[in-house]
């Protein structure tokens, strides 16, 4: 792509004038997107589960405690028909069970760390209020291909503990994973 640079003026630089590039065929300004600027930034991370027990009838718990704030997104697969639940208000017994998993930063030069903590398969105690339930479908035979459910709306969390519940809708033992991408604005290095 070839690109002009620009003068913006009253940017944050301490003149009032920012450089901007601007694409020299289109005239359109050059931007990054939020996540794309949260990896440079060293604030965005991520968290994935392949889950090869994906047994019938049963669950799939990521459990999420957040501290401060967290901006999250999802994506979930699944080979068979699901339903995804997110929950608020979960307890977790204590201590919590399952496996901590520490959500890797995006961008490998940042040493910034998450505040928040997830948990695969935690014993839950009570699942909490459903604030959010979605049906993935999957599908068997020649031919078929399975569903994805992304979370491309944001979801912005309170302090508290949440919980990801994959439900196995079908008969048959099966193939899913889940990804959790998520910011915490309280991480940023640019924060005053």
């Amino acid at each position: 792509m070839s690109t002009n640079h620009v003068t913006l003026i009253g940017g944050d630089s301490s003149e009032g004038r920012q450089i901007v590039t601007v694409d020299r065929f289109n005239n359109a300004l050059v931007v990054q997107d939020e996540i794309h600027q949260n990896i440079h930034r060293g604030i965005q991370f991520a968290k994935s589960r392949y889950i090869a027990d994906y047994d019938n009838s049963t669950n799939y718990d990521l459990a999420i405690i957040v501290t401060d704030s967290m901006h999250m997104r999802y994506d979930v697969h699944v080979s068979v028909n699901s339903l995804l639940r997110l929950y608020s208000d979960t307890v977790l017994d204590d201590p919590p069970g399952g496996t901590a998993v520490a959500a890797r930063n995006k961008n490998l030069f940042s040493s910034i760390t998450p505040t928040s903590t997830t948990i695969d398969d935690p014993t839950v105690v009570d699942a909490g209020t459903i604030i959010y339930e979605s049906f993935v479908p999957g599908g068997h035979g020649r031919g078929s291909t399975g569903g994805t459910e992304a979370g491309f709306g944001e979801w912005v969390l309170s302090p508290g503990t949440y919980l990801l519940r994959l439900v196995n809708l079908d008969v048959n033992n099966s193939l899913a994973s889940m990804t959790l991408n998520f910011y915490e604005p309280g991480q940023s290095p640019d924060v005053p």
